[in-house]
């Protein structure tokens, strides 16, 4: 999973870890906001190599970066990254995978119904009958039961090639959720509980534990 611009981002130093915003990628040239000034001593040294970490498709991220110079006028720090990025063990969130009908489009264009691979309260994974690409605004609406959820949705990853799912051809895309009514939301989070507490019962119970 590739950095992208407005993400949140850590900066692992030593002991010590801060937070900042990517501004702009070009290729492995990374633009990112200068640290606040309670923070600007950790700033690290030109040709000093560091860990990006971050959060995305329900995972922790890595990746190792190497400080090019700051651009103090602006203030701006660039970082060339080194290799590729490299999953953590620690999850963002739990999610669960539950086929649920899904309804998908641009705004004010065509939509397109289908259902989900798995969902958590920050986001889910669907086969897309056309090929999306990352940073794209989309507009969903996810179907718990006799409830009708609104969201606003931004694509995360698209797989670059179809695959067949469920005798269909489709592009796996997986969306991070940037709106949702409160109401939607406490549903949804009550609905991802519900699974996850399902899905322990029958851990447990098949490991001979009651739960």
């Amino acid at each position: 999973m590739s950095l992208l611009p407005n993400m949140i981002i850590e900066l692992v130093l030593g002991r010590r870890s801060v937070r900042t915003r990517v501004l702009r990628c070009l290729g492995q040239d990374v633009y990112l906001e200068a640290l606040a000034d309670i923070e600007s001593e950790l700033t690290p040294m030109p040709g000093q190599t560091f860990q990006i970490v971050w959060s995305a498709d329900d995972m922790r991220w890595g990746q190792f970066a190497r400080m090019v110079n700051v651009l103090e006028t602006l203030p701006i720090m660039r970082v060339n990254l080194e290799g590729k990025p490299f999953p953590m063990e620690q999850r963002a969130v739990p999610r669960v995978r539950v086929t649920v009908p899904v309804e998908y489009g641009i705004p004010r264009r065509e939509r397109y119904l289908t259902t989900t691979l798995d969902l958590s309260i920050a986001g889910l994974r669907f086969p897309s009958a056309i090929p999306l690409w990352p940073d794209l605004s989309l507009t969903l609406g996810l179907r718990l039961g006799n409830e009708l959820l609104n969201v606003k949705a931004t694509v995360i990853r698209v797989d670059k090639r179809p695959r067949d799912f469920r005798g269909r051809l489709g592009w796996e895309t997986a969306v991070r959720f940037v709106g949702m009514a409160y109401e939607d939301r406490s549903t949804l989070e009550r609905f991802v509980k519900e699974h996850l507490r399902a899905a322990e019962n029958r851990r447990r119970s098949s490991s001979g534990k009651m739960p």
